[in-house]
């Protein structure tokens, strides 16, 4: 594993930042919409799952950083020696599972909270509900939600691509060959070859993570609807 304690620390502290974001944010739509049950309120818990899947982020990142990374933890776990080398295949192992678990964990979270917000705001739209993801919140940003982000369905079909080649989905599902380009990143799925994506890094910073008041909101906080469809978001007890 190339990155060290160090490392792994600032990436806990970025993501802090976001993780910081989204409390921030989901405090301030309780404030707005008070009159509403926090337990029984869709978009609150879409901000938790958002949350706790930073949460066990950062926890695996913790992991890997006191102890993965440190010889002495190793020692005091194994019942027998481990050689180095298996050391660092067992942490490399574990850093790439964090990552696709983050990846899917996270897009699980996005994609269950839109499907609720759809059949709330309209029961008959995409099957019920039950439509490809793509059309589900295509349908929300184009149509239905009173205020949107401005690349917001650019920013989920990257992240459907991404999670949708991520080990050998690409293949086993069928899904076909794709390309997104947003501002100077892009990304390319392929299948039927031996390597499922390429990646062109350019500057890619989405600015999600805004902090918000109940008087200015954020981006995630203009994504809500107007207030004559709040009562459409409340879940049953």
């Amino acid at each position: 594993m190339a990155a060290g304690p160090d490392d792994i620390h600032r990436l806990i502290d970025a993501f802090q930042s976001v993780r910081d974001g989204f409390v921030d944010d989901k405090e301030a739509v309780i404030a707005i919409y008070s009159f509403v049950s926090p337990k029984h309120d869709a978009r609150i818990t879409a901000y938790s799952k958002a949350i706790n899947v930073l949460n066990s982020l950062q926890l695996a990142f913790t992991f890997i950083s006191k102890h993965l990374l440190h010889g002495q933890w190793w020692e005091a776990v194994a019942r027998s020696p481990i050689p180095d080398s298996d050391k660092q295949i067992y942490a490399n192992e574990f850093a790439n599972f964090t990552k696709v678990a983050f990846v899917q964990e996270l897009f699980l979270s996005i994609e269950s909270s839109l499907r609720l917000f759809l059949r709330a705001i309209d029961p008959a739209a995409c099957n019920g509900g039950m439509a490809e993801f793509k059309s589900i919140y295509e349908c929300l940003f184009r149509s239905r939600l009173s205020a949107v982000p401005s690349n917001g369905i650019a920013l989920l079909d990257l992240l459907r691509l991404v999670r949708n080649t991520m080990g050998r989905l690409s293949l086993e599902l069928g899904i076909q060959d794709h390309s997104l380009t947003l501002g100077t990143f892009s990304f390319t799925s392929l299948t039927g070859v031996g390597k499922h994506a390429t990646i062109t890094e350019g500057v890619f910073q989405p600015h999600f993570h805004k902090r918000s008041t109940a008087n200015s909101g954020s981006p995630r906080v203009r994504i809500i609807p107007s207030t004559d469809q709040d009562s459409l978001f409340q879940r049953a007890a």
